[in-house]
C-alpha cells in the first residue's frame, strides 16, 4: 500500500513548528533565569526573532484585515503597556509579551480560514503538547527528587513544567486541542485524552496534589461528556460560576468574608489561608489601592517579590490583572474574557463552540488561586476565538478574512463549517 505524502501539510507543519517551538516548549528549557536555552541569550533571541518574522510575514502575505476583536484586544494590551510606561517597569518584557500574545491570536485566525492550516495547527499543538507531557512523566521516573536546574528545589519537586503547579497551564492548550479532534473524529475519548487524564492523575496521586488543575481537569471532562444536559442550561451554569467568582472576589477586595473565603478553598482542598495566599492577596488589594487607576504596570520580580510577597505574583490572576492594569485596563479585559461566555454568536452551540466555552470556564475558575501572566500566550487566544465567534462578521468563514461589518452573523462553528441546535 502506498503511502501518500502530503507537501502542503509537511510545510505548513515545519511553519508552525518554527513559530510554535519556543511558546510550548516548558519552563525547563525556556524559563528567563533556569532554562536550558535561555541561558543563552543569543539562542533565546533567535527563537523569538525567527518566529516573530514568520508570524507576521504570515499575516502580511496572507491578507490580514482586523476587525473588532482584534482592535479589543490590542486595546487590552495597550493599557498595560502604558501603565508599564508611566510606572517605569519593564517596559520591553511587557511590550514582547503583548506582542507576542497578539500575534499568536492573529496567526490563529488566519489558521481557522484554512481547512489544512486549521487542522494542522490543532494537531501539531495536540502532538507536541503530548509529547512534552509523557517527557514529563518519564522524568518524574528518572528524577524522584525533581530534574536539575541551576537552584535546587525540593519541596515539592521541579520537573520539565517547573513548579507542578504549572503543569496545568502548559497541559491545557494540548488538551483542548485533543478534544477537538476527539470531536472530529467522533471519539468520546481518544487514547491521547486518555493519557493526558492518565499521566496527570499520576502526578497528583503520586507526586503532588495539585488540586487546582486536578478541578479544572474534572470539569472540562464533565462538561465534554454531560454536552445535552449542560446546553440546556448553559446560560444558568455560565451565570452561576461566574457569579460565585465574583463574590470570592469582592469577598477578598471588599468584605473581607474570611467564611466565604475559606468555603471556597475547601471545595478545592485547600487548607484555610491557601497555604499563605490569604497573606499575597492582601498585600496586593494594599498596592491596589495606592494606584487603582493606571495600575502599577509590569514591573521586575524582585520588586514584585517585595511589593506582594511572591516573585509570581499574588496566585489570583483576577487581583494581578487590577495590580497592573488598574480600573482602567481591567474592566476591558474582563468583558475581553466573559462577554464571548454569555454572547454566543447564534442560538446555537456548535460541539467545537461548546468545548471552547467549557475550557473559558474552567480558565475562570483557575484564575481565582494562580498566576496566568507569564502564561498568556495560552488561555488569551481562548477567549479570543470565542470573540471571534460573537462577532457578525465574516473574520472567521472559510475563504475570507477580516472584511467589513456584515448584517449576517458569523457561522458559529470555526472548525467544521456547520453548527449543532443545544441540546443535540
Amino acid at each position: 500500500m502506498a503511502i501518500t505524502i502530503n507537501r502542503k501539510e509537511i510545510q505548513i507543519s515545519l511553519l508552525y513548528l518554527l513559530i510554535l517551538c519556543r511558546y510550548l516548549l516548558p519552563y525547563y528549557f525556556m524559563d528567563n533565569t533556569e532554562g536550558i536555552i535561555s541561558r543563552f541569550p543569543i539562542v533565546d533571541y533567535s527563537l523569538l526573532a525567527v518566529s516573530t518574522l514568520l508570524m507576521v510575514t504570515q499575516l502580511v502575505f496572507g491578507g490580514f484585515r482586523l476587525s473588532r476583536t482584534d482592535l479589543f484586544v490590542i486595546l487590552v494590551y495597550a493599557f498595560l503597556v502604558l501603565s508599564t510606561i508611566l510606572n517605569h517597569g519593564e517596559i520591553l518584557a511587557c511590550l514582547i509579551n503583548a506582542v507576542q500574545v497578539i500575534l499568536i491570536c492573529f496567526v490563529l485566525k488566519d489558521a481557522l480560514q484554512d481547512e489544512t492550516k486549521k487542522w494542522v495547527l490543532i494537531r501539531l499543538i495536540r502532538n507536541i503538547t503530548l509529547v512534552i507531557f509523557i517527557a514529563n512523566i518519564i522524568a518524574t521516573f528518572l528524577f524522584p527528587s525533581g530534574v536539575p536546574y541551576s537552584i535546587k528545589h525540593e519541596d515539592p519537586p521541579y520537573f520539565l513544567y517547573g513548579n507542578v503547579n504549572t503543569t496545568i497551564k502548559f497541559l491545557f492548550p494540548g488538551l483542548l486541542c485533543s478534544f477537538i479532534l476527539d470531536i472530529k473524529r467522533h471519539k468520546t475519548v481518544s487514547i491521547s485524552t486518555g493519557v493526558f487524564y492518565v499521566g496527570y492523575l499520576y502526578l497528583c496521586f503520586h507526586i503532588y496534589l495539585m488540586a487546582t488543575g486536578f478541578c479544572a481537569m474534572l470539569f472540562v471532562l464533565l462538561w465534554k461528556l454531560n454536552r445535552q444536559i449542560i446546553t440546556k442550561n448553559i446560560r444558568l451554569i455560565c451565570t452561576v460560576v461566574i457569579s460565585v467568582i465574583i463574590l470570592f472576589e469582592l469577598s477578598i477586595l471588599v468584605f473581607t468574608n474570611q467564611g466565604l473565603i475559606n468555603s471556597v478553598l475547601s471545595l478545592f482542598g485547600k487548607a484555610p489561608g491557601f497555604t499563605g495566599r490569604d497573606y499575597l492577596w492582601h498585600n496586593c488589594i494594599r498596592c491596589i489601592k495606592e494606584r487603582i487607576v493606571l495600575g502599577h504596570g509590569i514591573i521586575p520580580s524582585s520588586r514584585l517579590e517585595a511589593m506582594v510577597g511572591n516573585p509570581s505574583g499574588s496566585h489570583n490572576y483576577y487581583l494581578d490583572l487590577l495590580f497592573q492594569r488598574g480600573v482602567i485596563g481591567f474592566v476591558p479585559f474582563l468583558l475581553f474574557i466573559i462577554v464571548p461566555i454569555f454572547k454566543p454568536g447564534q442560538r446555537t452551540y456548535s460541539k467545537e463552540h461548546y468545548i471552547l466555552s467549557g475550557f473559558a470556564i474552567a480558565y475562570l475558575i483557575m484564575f481565582m488561586f494562580e498566576p496566568f501572566y507569564a502564561v498568556e500566550r495560552f488561555h488569551i487566544p481562548v477567549f479570543y476565538v470565542l470573540n471571534l465567534l460573537t462577532e457578525r462578521v465574516p473574520s472567521i468563514t472559510p475563504g475570507r478574512i477580516g472584511g467589513r461589518i456584515s448584517p449576517e452573523p458569523a457561522p458559529a462553528d470555526a472548525f467544521c463549517g456547520k453548527s449543532v441546535m443545544a441540546g443535540d
